[in-house]
């Protein structure tokens, strides 16, 4: 997990360098790329990513009640043999 963190760093920081040395313009302001945007941007998917961590002991949670309903529904629809 902390090497895929660490790529995802080195990966963004080195394509906003490459788009502040190559003077790419931003398509939605119309100005150049520098450290300020590139930090923002890096800064804005660090917190999202972060909401999709914290959501993931959630998601799991809801997968085993979801498997254990369908075994209690199971159960109760169940028609005994006498």
């Amino acid at each position: 997990m902390k090497f895929s963190i660490f790529f995802f760093y080195s990966y963004a920081l080195y394509v906003g360098s490459w788009f502040i040395e190559n003077g790419v313009y931003n398509v939605n302001s119309g100005t150049a790329y520098d450290q300020q945007i590139v930090i923002q941007t890096l800064i804005a998917l660090i917190t999202g990513f972060v909401g999709l961590i914290a959501a993931l002991p959630n998601i799991q949670a809801i997968v085993a009640a979801k498997t254990l309903g369908v075994l209690i529904f199971d159960v109760i629809e169940r028609e005994p043999e006498i």
